[in-house]
């Protein structure tokens, strides 16, 4: 009864943790699907969205070195709340940026908390499944 306990607990895990990794991936590329309304909405930006593209990438890599320093002092779970509390910070801000600055710092925002959702997941998964 405690392997089937223990094996669901461990799927459950896998399932929210995978789920988190999917928020990353879709704040990655949804500036793609986006870009022909915030185009619409703001025009004065069309000739600036690959720069807001780019900001979540000049953010995410270097933030990528300093999440398994993070992870290693704070731990998975503290370091994976914050990565979650940052990507939802970024999404709202960038839901309501009608500036050229409020698209940047949203983007950048985002990067920041998907470089500390991807580092700690991959140390908890290892973690989790171990045997």
């Amino acid at each position: 009864m405690s392997k089937f306990i223990i094996k669901n607990k461990n799927i459950f895990i896998l399932l929210l943790l995978s789920s988190a990794y999917f928020f990353t991936l879709f704040n990655r590329f949804s500036l793609t699907v986006l870009a022909i309304n915030i185009i619409d909405e703001v025009p004065f930006l069309q000739d600036k969205l690959g720069l807001i593209g780019s900001a979540y990438f000049y953010c995410y890599a270097p933030m990528l070195f300093f999440s398994g320093i993070i992870v290693d002092y704070f731990g998975s779970r503290f370091s994976l709340k914050i990565g979650l509390f940052l990507l939802t910070v970024g999404c709202l801000i960038f839901s309501r940026a009608l500036s050229l600055t409020l698209f940047l710092v949203s983007r950048g925002i985002i990067g920041l908390g998907s470089a500390l959702v991807a580092t700690p997941s991959t140390k908890l998964i290892r973690e989790t499944f171990q045997e």
